[in-house]
């Protein structure tokens, strides 16, 4: 979810079912909608937990955690909670600090890939080489490369008190199941690694192509064991009698934010200023999509961002569609190692999770990584670079957050506006007016229709999930009280007044989107799970949920009483409801 311009939280998810049977494996289940909320990570920056380090006690925190959070998700009428997990977490800091940029974009002397020296970038793959190659001998062994127990203990603690609250319902029907979504970054310094040339000149025993393979190794040894611990041997290794929790699998949050060029976004850019405006469709300020091919564009920076430069003179460009547009070898580059590890990553959780069935049926869905909006451009450019890109997934993920134009007051969720023009606009345009429409979804259930797989671009009969939905209040905050004079906001009915000519009501929009989304539409439309951004706010700045950020996703205070008034309140239970009922 991004455009209501989170920072980097994609995590809290409040889901509900459809159709909520006894467990069994995935496919003996009859289709139905799951629907809930998304509840953030094990390891997500909690209020609870901040200054506890014995895992013991981290772990007994966290399982009282889960048990409120899955009784919270169940009274407003859900059978599904999203969170997270990711190899820092489950491996350590070291790993996160290995791959990723040092420091923060906002920070000084902080520098993308691209701008680093070349003695600094093999410093880093000498160092990933290394560390990586010893963790693919020691995780089968449920160790990380410093020989130390691969960290289970919060997720333990956090899915245990969600079983432990399963086991307290008489209707076991009714158990809240859960989707584990993995955390990905782009490990940028393999994936920017020097040619074969620099790295034989320099005597490297690597090239990109093993240190990229250790990395992707790595992920399938870390996911198989998840699938056992959680899933498939979570008896024995975890003393857990009921079926487990874990329902479904997504394979890496919002790919078309994060697995792109420090040079295409926006938000989290390490050199903003580079291809100031040719930024790729997922990022916040329109005026830096491109519309067609042209030279080195001017701009000038405003309190928006960058934007053209105002000028007399006309910046003319060649238009080009959206699904044609060339973006550029990196970005294909980008595009194509997802598209490898999406591949892998889906085929080891399959696989693991067919093991010891008697019915050859996998026990979890996989889902595919759930796009930012209704980003349909990305997963095609996955299936182009890798046509095996979805061919182990059930399940396509998206997050169908609707701000057409730019226009956060928008109440037309499902509209008689065509929009089977997309293939044909410019970038801009898909950006302006197409993949932020929550109705766009429909486009993708065409696809899904569609029984030719080259067609389809490998999503023929894989059905929908919403893995985030959510409208926010926007307040004036730290985030953005200097920009308050330029932008819209939404309070809640009952909060303070906003001095703002621009200001709509958070009720009213909920309650717009009630009266036209249903369960009828979700179904004829092929969603399988229905899942709401956020459960509870946070407590801490930076994750989308507080009102000193730039937008509060969510839908109860931290201490589970709404946040919206009671009459809308109940009507977003009555929705979440309906979408359980059995067929």
């Amino acid at each position: 979810m991004r455009h209501f311009q989170t920072l980097a939280a994609a995590c809290f998810t409040f889901a509900v079912v459809l159709l909520a049977p006894a467990w069994r494996p995935a496919c003996a289940e009859p289709p139905g909608i799951y629907a809930g909320f998304n509840v953030g990570g094990s390891d997500w920056r909690r209020q609870e937990i901040e200054g506890i380090t014995d895992p013991e006690h981290r772990r007994q925190v966290l399982d009282r955690i889960g048990h409120d959070e899955a009784r919270m998700v169940h009274a407003a009428g859900g059978n599904m909670i999203r969170t997270l997990y990711s190899a820092d977490a489950l491996l350590g800091e070291e790993i996160r600090d290995l791959l990723r940029v040092p420091g923060e974009p906002w920070e000084p002397g902080v520098k993308p890939v691209f701008r680093a020296t070349i003695e600094e970038r093999l410093k880093r793959l000498d160092d990933s080489y290394e560390i990586l190659g010893s963790l693919l001998s020691s995780i089968p062994e449920g160790k990380n490369h410093r020989g130390e127990p691969i960290r289970f203990a919060a997720l333990d603690g956090y899915l245990g008190g969600i079983e432990r609250f399963n086991a307290g319902l008489t209707d076991q029907s009714q158990r809240v199941r859960v989707l584990l979504t993995l955390i990905c970054r782009p490990p940028r310094w393999i994936i920017e690694s020097p040619g074969k040339g620099t790295l034989g000149y320099f005597r490297k025993p690597y090239t990109f192509d093993t240190v990229w393979e250790r990395f992707v190794k790595m992920q399938i040894a870390l996911n198989r064991l998840v699938v056992r611990r959680y899933v498939t041997d979570c008896s024995e290794q975890r003393g857990q009698t009921l079926p487990p929790a874990v329902r479904a699998i997504e394979v890496v949050n919002e790919p078309d934010y994060d697995w792109i060029p420090d040079e295409m976004r926006i938000e989290w850019s390490y050199h903003p200023s580079s291809n100031a405006l040719g930024k790729y469709i997922t990022e916040l300020h329109l005026m830096q999509i491109p519309t067609g091919i042209g030279f080195h564009r001017a701009y000038e920076v405003t309190p928006w961002g960058h934007q053209p430069q105002d000028a007399e003179w006309a910046d003319e460009v060649e238009p080009v569609g959206v699904f044609d547009f060339p973006w550029g070898p990196k970005f294909d580059w980008y595009v194509r190692c997802f598209a490898q590890l999406h591949e892998h990553v889906a085929f080891a959780v399959r696989d693991e999770s067919l093991k010891g069935t008697e019915d050859g049926r996998p026990r979890v869905l996989l889902v595919s990584g759930g796009v930012t909006h209704n980003n349909l451009d990305y997963l095609i450019r996955m299936y182009r670079a890798n046509p095996n890109t979805f061919k182990y997934i059930d399940r396509i993920g998206i997050h169908p957050y609707h701000w057409p134009r730019h226009d956060i007051f928008d109440t037309a969720f499902i509209s008689d506006v065509p929009h089977d023009n997309w293939r044909r606009v410019s970038p801009q345009e898909y950006a302006r007016s197409y993949f932020k429409r929550f109705d766009f979804l429909e486009e993708f259930a065409a696809l899904i229709r569609e029984p030719d797989e080259t067609k389809s671009f490998g999503m023929s009969g894989k059905r929908l999930w919403v893995t985030e939905f959510g409208i926010p209040t926007k307040q004036i905050g730290e985030a953005n009280r200097e920009l308050k004079d330029f932008i819209k906001f939404i309070r809640p009915r009952h909060g303070p007044p906003i001095e703002s000519a621009e200001v709509r009501t958070w009720e009213d929009l909920w309650e717009a989107f009630l009266r036209q989304c249903s369960r009828r539409y979700l179904e004829d439309n092929m969603v399988d799970a229905f899942l709401l951004y956020a459960l509870r706010e946070s407590g801490a700045k930076g994750f989308d949920l507080h009102d000193d950020d730039r937008s509060n996703f969510a839908v109860h205070h931290r201490d589970g009483t709404p946040r919206m008034d009671a009459e809308t309140y109940k009507h977003v239970c009555e929705f979440l409801r309906s979408l359980t009922v059995p067929r």
